[in-house]
């Protein structure tokens, strides 16, 4: 009985056609490479663009409530300290936090500003030029490259570059997939494709982060009262 090891031991011994090296052969194949570069690379950008979209909605919906908690946040975080420089009786520090909480102020809204330009050209459907698949008519029917390669020695200059050429293109498409296979393994990704076939879904999470953004302003707010009443107090002591 031929074991699996003896039938890859004969099939590796057995002579490679020649025509496998010849230039036209090879053009054949690097045709059917980039028709399956061009493919990966249009699968990529169809997945990277249902994220981009989920993203943009969210962003619609959510931004009122997102931005009213940053701002509640960045000026709790300032009171904060401003009144440790009060009770350290700094008044050079005082003038500096203020100055930070201006530009930490201004940081926020243009932050703000370019994620809703970026919702903008999303909603618009220009967010992202797709490439073009072309139909990989040869792809996944060619040998692999491993399969007809002879020593370097052997092969003249065109030989070799169009070697080196199809290994470049197939090189790519891994490196394409594997950007891929990370995307689809994201929890964005997951969220935007389930969202995609579930609209409920999408409503759904939308008012979550919406009350628990509410909640966390309210939140917010009673500690700036609170930071508020502690400034007005130290203030009148001193």
């Amino acid at each position: 009985m031929m074991h699996y090891g003896d039938r890859f031991m004969s099939r590796a011994a057995m002579p490679v056609p020649q025509t496998q090296f010849e230039p036209g052969f090879l053009r054949l194949r690097i045709a059917g490479a980039r028709a399956r570069l061009d493919q990966v690379r249009a699968d990529l950008a169809r997945d990277q663009d249902l994220v981009a979209r989920t993203e943009s909605l969210l962003f619609h919906w959510l931004r009122g409530a997102y931005e009213k908690r940053d701002r509640l946040r960045l000026a709790v975080d300032y009171k904060k300290r401003l009144l440790s420089a009060l009770t350290l009786n700094n008044q050079t520090l005082a003038q500096q936090v203020l100055g930070d909480f201006q530009k930490a102020s201004f940081h926020l809204a243009d932050q703000y500003e370019y994620a809703d330009a970026e919702v903008r050209v999303q909603t618009t459907g220009h967010a992202r030029t797709r490439t073009p698949a072309a139909e990989p008519v040869l792809a996944g029917c060619i040998p692999t490259t491993t399969n007809c390669m002879r020593p370097s020695d052997e092969l003249d200059p065109e030989t070799t570059r169009l070697r080196g050429t199809l290994a470049a293109l197939e090189e790519e498409t891994l490196r394409v997939e594997r950007e891929q296979d990370v995307l689809r393994d994201s929890p964005e990704f997951a969220f935007a494709k389930d969202a995609d076939e579930d609209r409920e879904l999408f409503e759904q999470t939308v008012l979550e982060q919406i009350v628990a953004a509410e909640i966390e302003s309210s939140e917010c707010g009673a500690e700036l009262e609170r930071l508020d009443d502690l400034i007005r107090s130290f203030k009148v002591k001193t």
